[in-house]
């Protein structure tokens, strides 16, 4: 008798650690496959490149940022110039038109320079930043931009996380169908970045931290 108890609690044992065994892998998987993940470099004319040759790239944030992005199935490492500068076409033009004006529930008009400010979320650069120098430089940039009759300015936001950094004054729009972001600022750049599209539909793009003044000189 004393043989079959030791014999059923070896078996509910095994039964046991089979269990935890498979528990185990299946939470291990997912890191294995992340780390199996194929991995592309490109240089910072979207060319192709070894990791060598990336990793070489030498960091300078005052033009480009080094981007890694991580997909299902890859690891994505790219090079971005912190400044852009292109034409939208009359098709482009015409949906970003028509976007603005269903989160700003107003009519936006396309024969004046469109301005957006476009705050990615709560980041380490918000973070570090004088709450009080900043929105200050916000509150003279409001004054100017306001008393330009042919400029339309718009505060969109990916989402409202540390939105209260800044002051109640300005009025954020978030980007509910993340259209901005898809098309202008595909990742998260620190601090917020900026789009100044002119009327003939040349556009200029600075993304990462800024001084927001500087608009001022490019209108």
């Amino acid at each position: 008798k004393t043989f079959l108890i030791f014999v059923c609690i070896k078996i509910k044992f095994i039964i046991i650690m089979r269990f935890f065994l498979y528990i185990f892998f299946l939470l291990l998987t997912p890191s294995i496959v992340f780390l199996q993940k194929k991995k592309y470099f490109f240089d910072i004319n979207g060319n192709i490149i070894t990791e060598k040759e990336y990793k070489k790239i030498k960091d300078n944030p005052l033009e480009y940022f080094k981007i890694k992005a991580v997909s299902d199935t890859a690891k994505i490492f790219t090079v971005e110039k912190r400044e852009l500068k292109g034409r939208l076409s009359n098709d482009s033009l015409n949906r970003l038109v028509l976007y603005l004006n269903t989160i700003s529930e107003s009519n936006v008009d396309s024969s004046k320079t469109i301005i957006i400010n476009y705050y990615p979320g709560f980041d380490k650069c918000i973070a570090t930043s004088g709450r009080d120098y900043v929105n200050s430089l916000y509150e003279i940039f409001l004054k100017e931009i306001n008393s330009i009759e042919k400029v339309e300015n718009y505060f969109i936001c990916k989402s409202f996380d540390g939105i209260e950094f800044y002051d109640k004054s300005i009025k954020w729009k978030i980007d509910k169908d993340r259209f901005i972001e898809s098309n202008f600022f595909p990742n998260h750049y620190p601090c917020g970045s900026y789009l100044i599209l002119y009327p003939d539909k040349n556009y200029y793009i600075y993304k990462g931290e800024y001084y927001i003044l500087e608009i001022l000189n490019k209108i």
